[in-house]
């Protein structure tokens, strides 16, 4: 992924063709321009996570939680700056943030986690996966077709996020003390944090209003590395036997739908 992120940034180039009515884009003025952005995201994400307690300790547990959750939703609003040019051809390389903060996560049956032996397994919800989004950041490159007022372009770009997770596995506190309505207690935690990088392909229209002011459709999708972790809790917890460390991961992709008002400065 890291390889894909510096080759991005680093590959970019200008056309050099001659416009139809002879002008050559080579030639064109460079323009500068910013603008901001409304942004729907629809993100789906998927948990897992992958353990082997030793069966003379919990016989019939262990195995692997996976779920994905879809259409998670979100609505922000973004900020970008870039560089522009070409006739009849165009070009441009832009720098943006977008602000769509937000959480999701899922909650597990002991039944489904196998957290328990399959003898002991219930349906109350004890094992909680959840993720929490930062803002994101991203460069792209973009090339198209200039057709009178409308431009009509593809992008190759990266973006980048920090996400939390949180994974816990919480006791049954009311069934064992017999008070109703106890709350639930965590046995045991794994909290993480890690930087993510994606490659966005994506497409875009922009139609000119005026001399400075343009208005575009942006759409992108952002291909997220995996948010994985290794956690050996045989080293960590008393009477926890597991023949190998645990796996935890969340792997998310995001289509993104941005409407765009554009000023040239």
């Amino acid at each position: 992924m890291k390889k894909i992120v510096l080759l991005t940034c680093c590959v970019a180039f200008v056309p050099q063709i001659q416009a139809d009515d002879g002008a050559d884009d080579s030639q064109s003025p460079v323009e500068f321009y910013g603008g901001v952005s409304l942004d729907e995201t629809i993100s789906s994400s998927e948990y897992k996570m992958d353990f082997e307690p030793d069966v003379a300790n919990i016989p019939g547990s262990g195995g692997v939680i996976s779920h994905k959750k879809n259409a998670i939703k979100k609505l922000g609003g973004g900020l970008f700056f870039g560089v522009s040019g070409g006739n009849n051809y165009y070009w441009a390389a832009e720098l943006g943030v977008t602000f769509n903060h937000f959480k999701s996560g899922r909650t597990f049956t002991d039944r489904e986690s196998l957290e328990l032996s399959s003898t002991e397994c219930s349906d109350q919800q004890f094992t909680s996966l959840k993720s929490s989004y930062g803002n994101e950041y991203g460069f792209s490159l973009k090339f198209g077709k200039t057709l009178g007022k409308t431009r009509i372009y593809g992008l190759l770009g990266v973006a980048t996020r920090k996400v939390a997770v949180q994974y816990d596995y919480n006791q049954d506190h009311a069934g064992a003390l017999g008070v109703v309505g106890a709350p639930n207690i965590p046995i045991y935690s794994c909290k993480y944090e890690k930087r993510l990088w994606a490659f966005v392909p994506g497409i875009g229209v922009a139609h000119k209003l005026h001399d400075r002011c343009s208005v575009g459709l942006e759409y992108k999708y952002k291909f997220y590395q995996s948010a994985d972790k290794t956690r050996n809790l045989s080293d960590e917890l008393s009477g926890m036997t597991e023949n190998k460390p645990r796996t935890y991961k969340v792997k998310t992709g995001q289509h993104d739908l941005s409407l765009r008002f554009i000023v040239t400065i």
